[in-house]
């Protein structure tokens, strides 16, 4: 996955999966975020330095099984590097996530903690940042005779309200899925200009062959700028 984000920022994410045996499956992931080329500028303002760069990376393994046929879980730990110019800090991250499937067996219900764990290094010493952790609870439902499928999300990140995502995918043909979403967290950007309407929005479609699929989304931040999201997962 690869993503064109706000400004300049860019990231991108590697991950895979193999089952093992009949009990569950393991997944290794990578991402990184790279947040390009700024000024570094003292606190009066004075540039200091030119170029400076700046990025992060994760590296996960992760693991997920059924309790019983329609209760999954998964778990994930992750190692976090950043860097900021010649500072880095290093921190321990963990997810967790359940998934319940009602009985009508197009309904599910699901809860996660991300972000769970503390830093090990900080960039400036004895100060320990908060990872950003957030609870999240969502559920899917696929309409009874129709390709529509709807989902709801509540989140409450660390540092913010309770906020809302929700979204509708259409299997338009038989390969070909369109999708709109929008969270209201990102509909708080206030810009003071026409844009602000639009915050919070995202539109995608996707294209499913037999072991290919290909995704692209486009989400607006207002005046900040959009992002384009672009996916490739295959089976082997």
């Amino acid at each position: 996955s690869y993503v064109n984000w706000l400004i300049d920022i860019q990231a991108g994410s590697l991950a895979g999966t193999w089952a093992v045996g009949t009990t569950g499956r393991i997944g290794v992931s990578a991402q990184y975020l790279d947040y390009g080329q700024f000024d570094a500028r003292e606190s009066d303002g004075e540039v200091r330095a030119k170029d400076l760069v700046a990025s992060d990376v994760a590296l996960a393994i992760s693991w997920a099984g059924r309790v019983r046929e329609n209760l999954a879980y998964g778990l994930s730990g992750r190692l976090i590097a950043e860097s900021i110019d010649d500072a880095s800090s290093t921190a321990l991250a963990a997810d967790l996530g359940l998934t319940y499937e009602l009985g009508d067996k197009r309904t599910r219900v699901g809860l996660a903690l991300r972000n769970l764990g503390a830093q090990t290094k900080s960039i400036v010493d004895s100060v320990k940042e908060s990872l950003p952790t957030t609870i999240a609870a969502g559920l899917s439902h696929h309409l009874r005779g129709a390709p529509v499928l709807f989902a709801v999300d509540l989140l409450k990140p660390r540092d913010d309200d309770v906020g809302g995502a929700f979204g509708v995918e259409v299997a338009a043909f038989r390969q070909m899925l369109i999708r709109a979403g929008y969270n209201t967290l990102i509909a708080k950007i206030e810009t003071d200009s026409n844009s602000d309407n639009f915050a919070g929005l995202s539109l995608g479609v996707g294209f499913v062959f037999e072991r290919i699929a290909i995704d692209y989304a486009f989400a607006s931040y207002s005046e900040l700028g959009d992002a384009h999201r672009l996916s490739i997962g295959s089976r082997f």
